[in-house]
């Protein structure tokens, strides 16, 4: 799936150095080092292509390893340049900060992992392991509501008028079952049968930014032979990074379609329980974090207008750097910058005191979970279908 040397070295070469990235790239606006920017990293993966330089040296390493792959610097190319296919490519010509062990530690989630970081957490002990990898995943996993099972189909409530199968991906029935179950409430009030196919596994975006292209491509092959079926009007998803990389990389005949978009055009306020809103105990003050994914997407607009239904919604926009430092699995490599990164989203957090954040994407949701309990703050953070799903019973 990744470039050739020479294409590679072609795409890097469209890059005219012209540094409108620079203001949109999170790690060079913590660091304000060029080694920390697009163009600095591509004239890097140049000098590397060109003998230049050596890929063990070690501030080579770091700064390309540090890239959080947020791609806001294609938003603003003027050349078009495919940034992250070259970074993905550098990956697997030149070595990944991921290990493949903790690539497939992500992919394939363990029960054990899962209930191990929910003891502590709920002990208070997680604080108390000694800094590395190990810490930062039980801390994520600490976070997790417990896995799951889903039955094959949910019917539609109403009059169907589609049936759509349902991507869990590998974290949503172990991190974030209660997504799925909201997901599952949301489509089939609209009238949409659901269908969640057995022998799913992980979207590939793990391992396609890591560099492993064999993994990425079983990853690929899996999901073609699963959701390649005339049944399904599409597959829908609740992670934006899920559906980025079904959208550029799953090689699916089918459409793909965020879980959000799907009903955006069939929910209106007839649908919401006018009971909830007079109770008062639907959430009011809420403070948004739209993923680096979903913007790439251009999914914000649903997301807003799905939160406009909520009755006496109060939106608050969190931007922060434009990224929550999350970078896929950089916040378990590298939680010193995840955390810089993060700081100026938490601190508008903490200055605007929203009763819950939203986001739409897992990785997202678990390291603004993390950050939060670091801090001392017990502010819920949700999908936005979980505040949906609540107004509508």
């Amino acid at each position: 799936m990744s470039l050739s040397p020479d294409q590679l070295l072609a795409e890097a070469d469209r890059c005219v150095k012209c540094g409108l990235c620079l203001p949109l790239c999170p790690t060079y606006r913590v660091h304000r080092d060029e080694s920390e920017s697009p163009r600095g990293r591509i004239a890097l993966i140049q000098g590397l292509l060109g003998g230049m330089l050596k890929s063990d040296d070690t501030g080579v390493r770091e700064s390309l390893d540090h890239c959080l792959m947020c791609r806001q610097c294609e938003g603003g190319c003027p050349s078009g340049v495919r940034y992250a296919e070259i970074l993905d490519t550098s990956r697997v010509l030149y070595g990944s900060p991921v290990p493949r062990e903790l690539a497939d530690r992500v992919a394939k989630p363990s029960n054990a992992l899962l209930g191990v970081g929910r003891f502590l957490h709920k002990a208070g002990a997680d604080k108390l392991l000694p800094d590395g990898v190990n810490k930062r995943l039980l801390s994520l996993a600490g976070h997790s509501s417990g896995t799951e099972q889903f039955a094959p189909l949910y019917p539609a409530q109403r009059d169907p008028i589609g049936s759509v199968a349902l991507f869990t991906g590998c974290q949503g029935p172990t991190s974030e079952p209660k997504v799925l179950k909201a997901a599952i409430e949301c489509l089939t009030t609209c009238g949409f049968s659901v269908h969640i196919p057995e022998k799913q596994g992980c979207c590939g975006a793990v391992y396609q930014h890591a560099g492993y292209d064999e993994a990425t491509d079983e990853c690929c092959d899996l999901n073609q032979m699963v959701f390649d079926d005339k049944r399904f009007s599409s597959v829908v998803t609740v992670s934006s990074g899920c559906s980025l990389q079904l959208h550029e990389h799953g090689g699916l005949d089918t459409s793909i379609r965020e879980v959000i978009d799907v009903i955006s055009s069939h929910l209106t306020m007839e649908h919401f329980n006018p009971l909830r809103g007079e109770a008062g105990d639907l959430k009011r003050r809420v403070g948004v974090m739209i993923p680096c994914t979903q913007k790439k997407l251009g999914g914000e607009k649903a997301v807003y207008q799905l939160l406009g239904l909520l009755p006496g919604c109060d939106m608050i926009d969190l931007n922060g750097l434009g990224c929550c430092g999350a970078g896929g699995l950089n916040m378990v490599l590298f939680p010193q910058e995840a955390e810089q990164i993060a700081a100026p989203l938490l601190e508008e957090i903490m200055a605007a005191q929203p009763e819950v954040i939203v986001t739409s994407n897992v990785g997202c949701a678990m390291q603004l979970r993390d950050q939060l309990h670091q801090r001392g703050l017990s502010i819920p953070v949700q999908h936005p279908l979980e505040l949906i799903a609540e107004a509508i019973r």
